[in-house]
């Protein structure tokens, strides 16, 4: 309030003081200029009027002066004007015979008059500014005399001439007198009445100002102080201010209405307090109870297992924490999103668009997609509900992972079970036509040892003891095969795949099959390169090697040859070539499964079970390969198994991506190894669901499982317990070495690796 009535620029108080000095000062100004004009005409006049006496009176003497001849006159003349103070300059000047010349001249402080514009031809007055005075008055008068003061010749007679000389009323300009008179006293006399003026104009000016100043103050500034201070008082909220204003003119009316419009503001706002007092409590008992109402549906919809989307055409309204987890997103993420384009498959929104459109009620099954762009099969129904005043669609989806992999399981177990039965058919058809002979050999021998009609001594004698314990080493044998591929074919068989030298492999089985050989005259070669390597499982391929080099020599004749060779150089394939029999068109398509009965006798006529190469076959199945035949009777035949052109796997374990790839760029140097990653021992786990590595490399320092974990995990697994580990760590000491070693790690190495020493200590694990 003080600063918008206080003395400032945009206060009351200063801008009525402004206005009024300014009106005051414009009207004294006008007023001071009117007396001045009146006085500088008034004293203007009255000094002319005495200067053109004095030049008059100066040029009557002059004329005088002239007449008689008498310069002493006109010097009188101007020792009278010196008595006169204003008088600057006085002359008199003779004009005969058209030149001038100065009779008599007084002049004060060496003042100079300007030239005369009009000459002296007739009397003139007028005023000027000089250098030496402010102002200067000045007066010229001609010198005129009549002719009968001057002779026939026209000069001066000093008495008066007659008139018929000289013509009655003639007249002859002879010179004239000039008079310069300041006017600094008339001047100073002015300035003085100005100031008197304006300083009584002043002291009246501040007496009307103070009076004034005080009046208004009272009856108008306080008052409109008081009036603001008033609204800044109810603008901050205090409606019991009043106005305190005592005076009977407009302003107290106005301030009687202001206090009346503020307390009848009291009173609305008041009244409006009790209102919305009220209206919360009302408000808050029903958002407590919309809160209770949507909590408790919250709660049901988030307990369920299923997803719940509302939903306009697709644009999703809201949905329950479940569906929006369930897609890897958030709640909040989704909202107001089309949930069609960022849940469905794209191969599926069409159908879903379409069940949407048509309003359909049923459900059907189609395949979602997560954030991350996994997709998972999924089961949805929906239909039409009435939503915050309009109708919408509520979808229910629901994750069938788990049933579909049940239903997979179920499939599996079945056709597993299908698989069972043709293996029990099959092993009754093996018992019933191979091994009902051989036991029924075994047993009327030994009816015949129980009841005495034969003793020990003489089976030995008759070679009947010999014979039954051949017949039941086949018996074992065969069961032996069948049990086996039953395994393999159930899966509790998985091959554990290595590095094998292919040539040595190779010389283990043709040793084992050099007895039958020999006995037959057949010769065995084995020609693989030394330095062919293949990625197998030592003990399955080398059973199914065995199968091809026992079938090799069972129908090979006498003196015939068999050799393993390496059909494709460079390539991971092996071939048992023979000189046998052959294998008969129509029986090569039926060979290797079990539905047909293929076995027949050897040349030696050898008893055999049908099941070998079936075997064989799906071994080489279980390895990603295949296995082939090619055969001509009577010439021979050549089994080729093939497996898959793949490296040896090897798993870094580190959750340092820079250690990841050196150790990544050191391994593929070696060329032909596969380097799969894990960021930590968690990851590497869930990898061998799908791999069996080499070998496995891994840090120990790793969030989730660290190297120690995985070492146990890897050593406690049969199918990893085989897989050699290098744990390399920054960890120095003893301590991590003992314990490493202690849990099961090949070897230990400290970071950073030397690379030779690293690839050396990595080919010896890998046999390169």
């Amino acid at each position: 309030m003080n600063n918008r009535l206080g003395m400032n620029k945009r206060g009351l108080r200063y801008q009525l003081l402004y206005r009024m000095f300014v009106g005051v000062a414009l009207v004294s100004v006008i007023l001071i200029l009117f007396v001045v004009y009146q006085l500088q005409k008034g004293l203007g006049k009255e000094h002319g009027e005495r200067l053109v006496s004095l030049t008059e009176n100066l040029a009557a003497g002059a004329e005088y002066g002239f007449i008689t001849a008498d310069t002493v006159i006109l010097q009188n003349l101007l020792k009278g004007i010196k008595k006169q103070d204003d008088v600057i300059y006085a002359a008199v000047v003779e004009t005969t015979g058209g030149e001038e010349r100065v009779l008599s001249e007084y002049r004060l402080q060496s003042f100079t008059p300007p030239p005369l514009k009009n000459g002296a031809k007739e009397k003139t007055v007028i005023t000027y500014g000089h250098p030496l005075h402010e102002s200067v008055s000045e007066t010229v008068v001609p010198l005129e005399i009549t002719s009968r003061h001057m002779d026939e010749e026209g000069f001066f007679t000093g008495e008066a001439s007659s008139a018929a000389a000289t013509g009655a009323g003639g007249k002859k300009r002879i010179g004239y007198v000039r008079l310069c008179v300041s006017m600094k006293k008339e001047l100073a006399y002015i300035h003085t009445l100005v100031l008197k003026m304006f300083i009584f104009i002043a002291a009246a000016f501040i007496l009307y100002a103070t009076y004034t100043y005080h009046l208004l103050t009272k009856e108008v500034i306080n008052p409109v102080g008081e009036f603001i201070k008033g609204v800044q008082e109810v603008g901050s909220g205090n409606l019991g201010f009043r106005v305190e204003v005592k005076s009977e003119s407009e302003i107290g009316e106005l301030a009687a209405a202001f206090n009346d419009a503020v307390n009848n503001r009291r009173l609305a706002e008041e009244e409006i307090v009790r209102h919305r007092s009220n209206l919360e409590k009302l408000v808050v008992e029903r958002t407590e109870q919309l809160q209770e109402s949507e909590e408790r549906l919250k709660k049901l919809s988030d307990a369920t297992y299923e997803g719940i989307i509302i939903h306009d055409q697709g644009i999703i309204l809201d949905i329950n924490g479940q569906a929006a987890q369930m897609h890897g997103y958030s709640v909040g993420e989704v909202i107001g999103q089309n949930g069609i384009e960022i849940f469905i498959h794209p191969d599926y929104r069409k159908v879903a668009r379409e069940k949407v459109t048509a309003s359909s009620e049923g459900s059907y099954e189609i395949m979602s997609i997560r954030k991350d762009g996994s997709v998972f099969p999924a089961e949805i129904r929906g239909r039409k509900i009435h939503h915050k005043g309009r109708n919408v669609r509520v979808t229910i989806i629901r994750d069938i992972t788990e049933r579909k992999r049940a239903e997979e399981a179920l499939k599996e177990a079945k056709e597993k079970a299908e698989e069972a039965t043709k293996l029990k058919d099959q092993f009754v058809t093996i018992v019933s036509h191979d091994l009902k002979s051989p036991l029924s050999s075994i047993y009327g021998a030994l009816r015949m040892l129980n009841d005495g009609r034969m003793s020990a001594k003489e089976m030995v004698e008759k070679g009947l003891l010999p014979r039954m314990f051949e017949s039941t080493g086949r018996l074992l044998s065969m069961i032996d095969k069948l049990l086996d591929h039953s395994r393999l074919r159930s899966g509790k068989i998985i091959p554990r795949k290595t590095a094998l030298l292919a040539r040595e492999i190779a010389a283990i089985h043709i040793h084992g099959v050099e007895l039958a050989a020999s006995q037959k005259k057949i010769s065995l070669r084995n020609e693989l390169p030394e330095d062919m390597r293949i990625f197998a499982d030592p003990a399955l391929f080398g059973q199914a090697l065995q199968n091809l080099l026992t079938n090799a020599v069972k129908f090979t004749p006498e003196g015939g040859s068999i050799s393993v060779f390496a059909p494709q150089p460079g390539k991971p394939v092996i071939a048992v070539r023979d000189t046998g029999v052959g294998v008969l068109e129509e029986m090569v398509e039926n060979i290797f499964t079990n539905d047909v009965r293929t076995t027949t006798l050897g040349t030696y006529g050898e008893m055999g079970t049908g099941l070998g190469l079936p075997y064989a076959y799906d071994i080489m199945l279980a390895h990603g390969g295949t296995l082939s035949v090619e055969s001509r009777p009577g010439i021979g035949s050549v089994f080729t198994a093939t497996l898959p052109e793949r490296g040896q796997v090897v798993l870094v374990v580190d959750d340092q991506e820079i250690h990841r790839e050196t150790m990544k760029e050191l391994i593929g140097s070696l060329g032909g190894i596969e380097v799969l990653e894990a960021g930590n021992g968690k990851e590497a786990l869930e990898m061998f669901r799908h791999v069996t590595p080499a070998l496995i490399i891994t840090d120990i320092q790793m969030p989730e499982m660290d190297g120690f974990g995985l070492v146990t995990m890897v050593n406690g697994s049969p199918q990893t317990k085989m897989v050699p580990v290098i744990v390399v760590t920054s960890l120095s000491g003893v301590e991590a070495r003992d314990n490493a070693l202690r849990l099961g790690a090949s070897d230990f190495v400290n970071k950073p690796v030397i690379p030779a020493d690293f690839l050396s200590l990595v080919k010896r694990h890998l046999g390169l």
